[in-house]
């Protein structure tokens, strides 16, 4: 390994010797962008330091170069060896870095966030392949800055959606969205690499609601794989699918009735052999879109049923907000019902055994 190389390396450790948690978003580096809510990552594959607001770049040798005003890469190199073997002389980022942004300027981080995931409408990133890799590393500071702010939005818990459910499900809270005046905070969560659905917290009208970034996706289609042996509910809206975790079930939602297709090419291609109960909205188009959801599941060879658990509720999240108590327990039952019936079946069959002897 060359000294350059090792030098590079030495990033993470110069940061955190600088009071910086290399494990959480922290304030850009750039003199320019004053970057008033944290929004640079460190990338230990890399060893570069990148800001999803302003777009720059930095390893080490950038660093010292803004820090200590050195002009040559065998300055900079130079500076970095002397730390590396007397680290006690790393001064705080504060002193050398932050301190010296006395010019306080208005952030262009969202514009940047939104040319960047505007960038990649139409295109699904793939994490395998290197001309994506930057954009993803983009997505994900994204979606890790939404996160962040979660806690300053109780939209999904005013919809009956707990925090843990919340996190667990990597759901964040973008409050400078800005997608239009009408569309100025949302709730975000990310469907799959360089896709999210954004949800409209100021505004509830049918053409301000939510918008989507990137292609459309089976929300959580993902984890049926990782689970072979479970029954996985089908819905409509992926805050259903956060309403039907609260009941401890698993679910993926189309995200809208148009794209049952998607689904059924997905199934057919996958083949995976677990049971789908199909729960779309209680309304005419959810129930027009299930019946022909059904048939195409049937054709394929899907094992597949229709609930009618809903009742009077358009979708698992009105159910839930409007009388939790009763949506919980329903699905503990139906649980309970399901356990009951496969022992009364095993019961069954083992008596039928014993009666053939």
């Amino acid at each position: 390994m060359t000294d350059k190389e090792k030098a590079k390396e030495f990033l993470e450790e110069y940061l955190q010797r600088k009071g910086v948690n290399t494990k959480e978003l922290f304030r850009c580096i750039s003199p320019e962008h004053e970057d008033k809510n944290p929004s640079m990552s460190f990338y230990k594959k890399k060893n570069k330091c990148t800001c999803f607001g302003c777009g720059k770049n930095y390893d080490i040798f950038d660093l010292v170069k803004i820090e200590y005003n050195l002009k040559t890469f065998p300055e900079q190199l130079k500076k970095v060896e002397e730390f590396m073997k007397n680290p006690e002389l790393i001064e705080d980022i504060n002193k050398t870095i932050y301190s010296k942004k006395s010019i306080l300027i208005e952030s262009n981080e969202k514009k940047e966030i939104s040319n960047n995931l505007n960038s990649i409408k139409k295109h699904v990133l793939d994490p395998n392949n290197p001309a994506d890799i930057e954009r993803i590393i983009r997505y994900q500071n994204y979606i890790k800055y939404c996160m962040s702010h979660l806690k300053e939005c109780d939209y999904l818990t005013k919809r009956g959606i707990s925090m843990k459910v919340q996190e667990d499900f990597h759901i964040g809270y973008d409050p400078n969205f800005r997608y239009s005046t009408a569309f100025k905070k949302a709730i975000i969560i990310p469907t799959y690499y360089g896709c999210l659905t954004a949800r409209n917290v100021e505004n509830d009208d049918s053409n301000n609601r939510v918008r989507k970034i990137g292609t459309a996706q089976i929300f959580h289609y993902d984890r049926i794989k990782e689970n072979p042996d479970k029954d996985f509910y089908v819905v409509e809206g992926e805050i259903d699918v956060l309403s039907m975790a609260e009941a401890g079930k698993k679910a993926i939602a189309l995200g809208s009735v148009s794209e049952i297709n998607l689904l059924v090419s997905k199934l057919k291609e996958d083949k995976f052999e677990n049971k789908f109960i199909l729960m779309l909205d209680n309304d005419e188009a959810g129930r027009k879109a299930q019946e022909v959801l059904y048939e195409k599941l049937k054709e394929i060879g899907i094992n597949v049923e229709k609930s009618n658990l809903l009742g009077k509720y358009k979708d698992p999240n009105e159910f839930l907000m409007k009388d939790r108590e009763k949506f919980l327990s329903l699905f503990q039952e139906n649980q309970e019902k399901k356990i009951e019936n496969s022992w009364k079946k095993k019961l069954y069959n083992e008596k039928g055994k014993d009666l053939s002897r």
